[in-house]
């Protein structure tokens, strides 16, 4: 996962194995009252990284009260459901640790 802070907003890269771009989402942080935020995703046909690009945009839009857009682009052959499911655990206990380090910052 790879940060670049566009003033005072974030672009975020989440890749691994044959790295690609598969989706791009964009979080929108709305609602000082009750820390409201949501997200958009474009995927590229066939890919499966939506999921991973909008849970990631929308979070950390939310944590860092800013915008955020994430590109997602991760292919691995033959995964199992399981090591699926650990790659989308991956990028959540990153985002979690990039959030507490761009909050300390």
């Amino acid at each position: 996962m790879r940060c670049l802070p566009i003033g005072g907003d974030f672009l975020v890269i989440i890749s691994g194995g044959s790295e690609h771009i598969g989706a791009a989402a964009l979080g929108q942080y709305y609602s000082k009252r009750d820390g409201s935020a949501n997200s958009s995703v474009i995927s590229v046909l066939g890919h499966k990284e939506s999921e991973p690009a909008m849970k990631t945009a929308e979070y950390l839009s939310k944590v860092l009260k800013t915008n955020t857009a994430v590109i997602a682009g991760i292919h691995f052959d033959n995964l199992s459901p399981a090591e699926i499911n650990d790659i989308l655990t991956a990028v959540q206990e990153l985002s979690d640790l990039l959030a507490v380090r761009i909050l300390k910052s």
